[in-house]
């Protein structure tokens, strides 16, 4: 506590004890007098004068003297009648002692002042420490405590007393770490002993309640007149809130890493006065660096993004700046390793007062998935269109080589036919048995095939696409077949196995710019002791690949080809096409030296193999009425004429409305021989409404389209006949769907 009552004591007080101060050097040089006699009369007045000066000020202390003065002569200077009888001694006296008064006054003045200046100093020092955010310690030479504040107290979570020893001390400190300090390593001792100044020391305290706080200290050393170090001054700060913030900021930071990388965005912060731009870390791998590796101005920037790019992009920011347009661009980056990427920029433009641009904030997005996904929305529009007319080709010319297959068989069967127009016709039925066999791969491109798995030969199956895959790989490419000569079997739908040899038989020519030769193989598996297998291998001689991109090429849109020279849909299709089927598929290469694509196909039994049905004899085609119905007049015709010779009765007409008609009519019809793809009512609708009427009538589908029959409800048989066809093969097929539907009749009455 600093002293203060001499400098605020009332002046009646301060009056009050200059004269009693005066007094009582008179009331004591009096009780001294017959030991001191005469002599040195007002000696002990200046006791009082003196102190009435160093504690109660000028004025009182003149009136101090002038008590004393009046004291001494009044009960201890001898002087008779009056004044006139004063010894010239007791004059002396009075003279020195004013003047020794006057000296005694200025000097304690002069005390005072200072007393009282040194007095406010600790004040304000006290005040100051006590308003300091920081605590502070100071102590002695000894290691002694002399003043501590109260931020000091309440950070070591303790009171602390003056003298307070550093051994006494009721709290123990610790590193961040966890080991405790050795005495000498305590911040304060090292500067007693060594003079050491220490700054932003951390260090854990922990106050008798156990409860730890982590400090920043600092520490020096106070110095005397002479040099020597006289104490020491440690101040110290609370690291808890700002360290608990930093972790919660740190990890904050990592939360929103996690969030950009996983929304595969990044950051950036375009601070267009220092042209500075700040880029995120998830925004750097973005491009591929490595953190502080990119230069960070807005021309190593705009150096990122793609040549094509760059100049649109560079207007569109302008326009930014300008406030003509939000900020919402879509773009390409090169990255470091030479990979380009679609990104899309969003962000939010910070201006002064006069409206310029101060900062640019945004993130950047990579969609270069969605735009692969776009262009493969784009190319599969484009090749469904191509489909379509391929499609429609395909339809049209298996009609017209319907009629001339037919026509060509029903003139071959002539008795009287010369040899040489018979091996003209011959010719004939060859050629349009090609353009068939064209028609089919079409519609595999076109994927207008019914799905639908069946047991086949995959030597003959893969053989049939040769002629396509040769003008597909063009002259450059030598195309080789190699296959087992035993049959091999598989269950698979053969338009995704024409898919599967195409997307594979593509891949290889891309692999294979300045030519090679693509061999396919087809075995049987004759390794292993497991189940029976069927080996597709497609073999090429191009660039081959690495490790790396060996491991994702199933991965939908990967793709190695420039942008918009592939989808990475191929070989994704590929994959599971065979994994639908019960296969696998094996890759094996490397850099230089091509690929091999092996895929397996569960084995299947052999038509030959499996045990025939049991069927009931068909009736007598004498006796079987068929409602025969085809747009296509030539076919239409042709069919009946086929079904008539083969000694059928037949109604027909040209369309599902007349079919429906005719079964109102006379629903007395064995079967029923519909094309399947007609104008108005197609084959499937009127099948259906065929059915609801007589339940039980088989249906014979005529189609140009591949696959299994429509999906007809109830106990109605339904096959499928392939356009085109012969007249025999057409009445085959109506013949076994009698028998079929006799024997499910039969089941079902039994």
């Amino acid at each position: 506590m600093v002293p203060t009552v001499g400098a605020e004591a009332p002046a009646r007080l301060r009056y009050g004890l200059a004269i009693a101060a005066a007094a009582a050097a008179v009331a004591v040089r009096l009780a001294l007098s017959p030991i001191l006699q005469d002599r040195s009369a007002y000696t002990l007045s200046l006791i009082g004068v003196i102190a009435a000066a160093w504690y109660a000020g000028t004025r009182p202390a003149v009136l101090s003297v002038v008590v004393g003065a009046f004291g001494v002569w009044l009960f201890i200077v001898p002087h008779g009648q009056g004044a006139q009888h004063l010894h010239t001694l007791d004059w002396a006296q009075l003279g020195v002692f004013l003047v020794a008064s006057g000296v005694a006054v200025a000097f304690g003045q002069r005390a005072r002042r200072i007393r009282l200046e040194a007095e406010a100093g600790r004040a304000r020092l006290g005040a100051v420490l006590q308003q300091m955010p920081a605590g502070v310690i100071l102590r002695d030479a000894a290691g002694q405590l002399v003043i501590a504040n109260a931020e000091a107290e309440r950070l070591l979570g303790t009171v602390l007393r003056d003298g307070l020893a550093p051994s006494a001390a009721p709290y123990r400190m610790r590193t961040p770490e966890g080991r405790p300090y050795a005495p000498d390593e305590v911040p304060n001792r090292r500067s007693l002993a060594t003079g050491e100044i220490i700054r932003d020391e951390e260090l854990i305290v922990e106050d008798a309640m156990g409860r730890p706080r982590l400090l920043s200290v600092n520490s020096g050393p106070v110095r005397g007149p002479d040099g020597r170090i006289a104490g020491v001054v440690v101040s110290f700060t609370d690291l808890s809130d700002r360290k608990r913030t930093e972790t919660e900021l740190a990890e904050h930071r990592e939360r929103l890493g996690i969030a950009l990388d996983a929304g595969r965005m990044g950051a950036f912060d375009w601070l267009v006065p220092e042209n500075r731009v700040i880029w995120s870390r998830s925004l750097e791998r973005m491009h591929g660096y490595e953190p502080g590796e990119f230069a960070g101005t807005s021309e190593a920037y705009f150096a990122e993004i793609h040549p094509e790019d760059r100049e649109r992009v560079g207007g569109q920011v302008q326009e930014i700046f300008e406030n003509r347009r939000e900020h919402l661009l879509e773009y390409r980056i090169v990255r470091r390793d030479g990979g380009v990427l679609w990104v899309e920029g969003r962000g939010k433009v910070f201006r002064d007062d006069d409206g310029r641009p101060l900062r640019l904030v945004g993130v950047c997005t990579d969609i270069t998935d969605r735009k692969q996904a776009e262009e493969a929305a784009r190319r599969s529009q484009r090749l469904e269109a191509a489909g379509q007319l391929a499609a429609g080709m395909a339809h049209d010319t298996n009609n017209m080589m319907a009629a001339v297959l037919g026509y060509a068989h029903l003139v071959r069967r002539a008795p009287d036919l010369p040899g040489r127009l018979q091996r003209d016709l011959d010719e004939i039925i060859k050629a349009a048995e090609r353009t068939a066999n064209l028609t089919r791969q079409l519609l595999t491109f076109s994927r207008r095939q019914i799905v639908s798995p069946e047991v086949l030969d995959l030597s003959s199956a893969v053989r049939e696409t040769q002629d396509m895959l040769g003008r597909m790989l063009g002259a450059e490419i030598i195309l080789e077949f190699r296959e087992d000569p035993r049959p091999c079997w598989v269950s698979i739908d053969r338009t995704q196995l024409v898919q599967i040899v195409l997307n594979l038989s593509l891949n290889a020519r891309d692999a294979m710019l300045d030519g090679g030769r693509l061999t396919i193989v087809t075995r049987r598996d004759a390794h292993g002791d497991g189940p029976a297998r069927v080996l597709l291998e497609v073999a090429d001689t191009g660039a081959g690949m690495s490790s790396e991109i060996r491991a994702r090429i199933f991965e939908p849109f990967f793709t190695t080809k420039a942008v918009g020279q592939g989808t990475g849909l191929g070989l994704s299709t590929v994959h599971g096409i065979v994994s639908q089927a019960g296969g696998t598929v094996e890759v094996e290469s490397e850099p230089g030296r091509g690929a091999l694509f092996r895929i397996a196909f569960p084995a299947a039994p052999a038509f030959a193999e499996q045990s025939p049905a049991t069927t009931t004899p068909a009736p007598a085609r004498q006796s079987a009425r068929l409602l025969l119905v085809d747009d296509e007049d030539a076919v239409l015709r042709l069919a009946s004429r086929a079904l008539e010779d083969g000694g059928y009765r037949v109604v027909a007409v040209s369309s599902g409305e007349a079919a429906l008609q005719a079964l109102r009519a006379d629903g007395a019809f064995d079967a029923l021989v519909t094309d399947l793809t007609m104008p108005g009512m197609n084959g499937r609708e009127l099948a259906s409404r065929a059915i609801s009427a007589h339940p039980r009538m088989p249906v014979l589908f005529v189609t140009g389209h591949h696959g299994a029959a429509p999906n007809i409800p109830g106990p109605t048989v339904s096959a499928v006949l392939q356009k085109p066809f012969s007249p025999d093969s057409l009445a085959e097929a109506v013949e076994r769907l009698l028998g079929e539907a006799r024997t499910g009749h039969a089941s079902a009455g039994g």
